[in-house]
């Protein structure tokens, strides 16, 4: 994968996300363009993933990169991350005009708990009312799925959020427990519950023949939370896992570097970092947040396991349509929880 952090800017402030760096530059186009070339040279292409900060802050940039990229076969799918307040019906037109291009929207569930931890920097309010008016359109949009992340506070309502995003119509999900933070026992068996009850809503889904479709049946990592891939921060550097967009000291920021946009890294260079990047980005947290990880990623490998011959069942039986080939990835892998 090729993940390209376009801004560390955002008009958000969520209180699980290390990764806002006011000051910043801004990724521009032609690097973006200078690293997707040398991203085919050694890898032979796949996967974009566009990340921030918030990157529709930064329209034009990304605008410029997605039309690059749909145009090269090598590329196979093109995802933007974004907290959706500047998804406009402009940018739904262009999802729904380039084939290639995914949109992966954050979205906690009910306002309540959304705005719970996604507040405007000035904390005075959430954010829930600014994408409120065009949650019809997202919910029909194709190749739109939703990020729906549970922190420990609110892991007692994951399920409860979820009806609330199911009801509004959408159907392609990824759940993602907030990870190297410290999780309770108890708020871990509420975590349990709460995706014990999602998977039952998905497979009767399935087994009634509707469509529905679970992201993290299709994302595969070697370390919780983090990819290991070609990352181009918006500074120009260029790192072997999207660790680095933590707000990290700049000594482990050096460990995960392999190269930068004026300097590139060869393939051997990038896997060699990526070997270390498991140990490196352990290193950051102590043992209790390690362990809360450990635990809370062992139940999002459960739920993944619980769907997992459900989807395939469905599948073989023609009783659910299969995933967009866009969205989809050629075996099922639920080995590890993925930010991707």
């Amino acid at each position: 994968m090729l993940i390209l952090i376009v801004t560390r800017q955002c008009d958000l402030r969520c209180s699980y996300c290390p990764t806002v760096k006011d000051g910043w530059p801004v990724l521009s186009a032609d690097d973006a363009i200078r690293a997707i070339d040398h991203y085919i040279a050694i890898c032979g292409g796949g996967e974009i993933k566009l990340f921030g900060g918030e990157p529709l802050l930064e329209p034009e940039i990304v605008s410029a990169i997605v039309t690059d990229a749909a145009s090269r076969a090598e590329i196979t799918r093109i995802t933007l991350c974004t907290n959706g307040t500047h998804l406009t019906g402009d940018w739904l037109d262009l999802l729904q005009r380039t084939p290639k291009l995914a949109i992966a929207l954050s979205i906690d569930g009910a306002a309540e708990d959304h705005d719970r931890y996604r507040r405007t920097p000035d904390r005075a309010r959430g954010s829930y009312d600014a994408i409120a008016p065009l949650l019809p359109r997202f919910t029909i949009a194709p190749r739109l799925y939703v990020t729906q992340v549970v922190p420990p506070g609110t892991a007692h309502r994951a399920a409860i959020n979820f009806h609330h995003l199911f009801d509004l119509g959408f159907r392609r999900f990824k759940i993602l427990p907030a990870l190297y933070v410290n999780w309770s026992d108890a708020q871990l068996a509420a975590l349990r519950g709460a995706l014990a009850e999602i998977a039952a809503v998905i497979v009767g889904e399935w087994r009634a023949g509707r469509y529905a479709y679970v992201r993290n049946l299709f994302s595969r990592s070697t370390m919780p939370a983090f990819n290991r891939a070609m990352v181009v921060d918006a500074d120009g550097a260029i790192f072997a896992s999207d660790a680095v967009i933590t707000n990290i000291s700049s000594g482990i920021r050096e460990r995960l570097r392999a190269g930068a946009i004026t300097a590139l890294p060869t393939l051997a260079e990038l896997e060699a970092t990526m070997e270390a990047a498991g140990e490196i980005v352990a290193s950051l947290y102590p043992e209790r947040t390690r362990q809360s990880t450990h635990r809370a990623e062992q139940e999002l490998r459960r739920f993944c396991r619980t769907l997992a011959p459900e989807f395939v069942s469905a599948r073989m039986l023609r009783t659910s349509p299969v995933a967009p080939a866009v969205l989809s990835a050629p075996r099922i892998a639920p080995t590890r929880a993925s930010s991707g």
